[in-house]
């Protein structure tokens, strides 16, 4: 299992913390008003153009990147095949998601449906996730994400252009409650831009070698839990459906990566049947 975010740095938080700076409140659930100093240009921002994944390239490359940067934050040891591939990677229901950069894949991120009751955080997280299934008509799992180390640091704009195409796509799938699990430093940024609420207590992860996790959940549909700044990423037409059409990593796929999946052959990761 791949957190969602465990790889960020405090750089990247800026954008929420400059509005704490001018006295802006974002709490939620409440939405602050527009303000001047919140407009900006967003082709000066958003770099990254989020695609899902549709050929063997874009899940190598996602795979790549994945590695290298949980590598460089020291969250996984390096795997021969310079991939960081996890068994969940390989179901059916999840959609893999490929950003894009001036002609090259530089980011990814991960979103499994829960249409098999499996999700991968249920290795640490079962009855929050149990809890979360019960009272939602169907739930899912972002995961894995990543932006390449000599792209640049992952800031606050990769995890919106990224999580805005996984959001989009999973209400366009039915999903209606959405989870992840995220480093306890994380969960403030996860909760200013998209309405995030902290689900359960925080845990020891073997994903990322034993560092600290908390399950978060969020609404897909509620307008009201995501940052103004932000509304036209999640509720706007900035992400086109062909863009994020869904898509299956083929059988030739699934054998290729097969071999690099990490606890595989012995059950990590998986929830137990």
């Amino acid at each position: 299992m791949a957190p969602a975010s465990q790889a960020m740095t405090a750089e990247e938080t800026q954008v929420v913390d400059d509005e704490e700076a001018s006295g802006v409140r974002v709490d939620r659930p409440l939405v602050p008003a527009m303000t001047a100093a919140e407009t900006w240009n967003p082709s000066e921002l958003f770099q990254v153009k989020c695609f899902t994944a549709r050929s063997l390239q874009d899940y190598e490359a996602a795979f790549r990147t994945l590695h290298d940067s949980y590598v460089r934050a020291g969250l996984c040891d390096p795997t021969a095949s310079g991939m960081r591939v996890l068994p969940f990677h390989l179901w059916r229901e999840t959609q893999v998601f490929s950003g894009r950069a001036d002609h090259r894949r530089v980011a990814t991120l991960s979103l499994v449906l829960d249409e098999n009751n499996r999700l991968p955080m249920e290795e640490v997280f079962e009855e929050e996730v149990q809890r979360e299934r019960e009272r939602h008509e169907l739930t899912a799992e972002l995961s894995s994400f990543a932006v390449a180390p000599d792209f640049s640091q992952p800031r606050t704009e990769h995890l919106v252009a990224m999580t805005a195409a996984a959001v989009q796509f999973a209400r366009w799938q039915g999903v209606d409650d959405l989870l992840a699990t995220v480093h306890p430093k994380h969960v403030r940024i996860y909760r200013r831009i998209m309405g995030f609420q902290q689900i359960g207590e925080v845990a020891p992860h073997g994903g990322v070698m034993g560092r600290p996790a908390v399950p978060i959940a969020a609404p897909v549909n509620d307008i009201q839990a995501v940052h103004p700044r932000f509304l036209q990423w999640y509720f706007g037409n900035r992400i086109l459906k062909e863009q994020v059409r869904r898509s299956y990593l083929s059988e030739q796929g699934y054998r290729y990566f097969r071999p690099f999946a990490i606890g595989a052959e012995d059950g990590r990761y998986r929830r137990p049947r």
